[in-house]
């Protein structure tokens, strides 16, 4: 490669990554500003529902009490358990809802 356009290269890098990081820092900063105050975009519980996988009943194989075994959780956990289907399969969430 010429030393011409070798130098060209470097100093435009260099001179348009300055402007594209500052544009990066205010988008990363406008998205934390966005998280903390509320200003992310929310669905509505019919628009989640609406766009939920349909379960399959018929698909699942184990009882809470038994998925709570084999992931280890005791008989004292706290937290609500919810069945939904992840990838195309029933699974069962413990300690928070859907």
């Amino acid at each position: 490669m010429p030393i011409r356009l070798r130098k060209l290269l470097i100093t435009s890098h260099r001179w348009i990554g300055i402007p594209m990081s500052v544009v990066f820092v205010l988008w990363f900063a406008s998205g934390i500003v966005m998280i903390y105050t509320g200003g992310m975009p929310e669905l509505t519980e019919p628009e989640r529902i609406a766009r939920a996988q349909p379960l399959d009943l018929d698909a699942v194989r184990i009882s809470p009490v038994d998925a709570a075994e084999r992931a280890f959780i005791d008989d004292t956990y706290p937290g609500p358990v919810a069945l939904l289907t992840v990838l195309g399969r029933p699974a069962y969430r413990f300690g928070r809802g859907p």
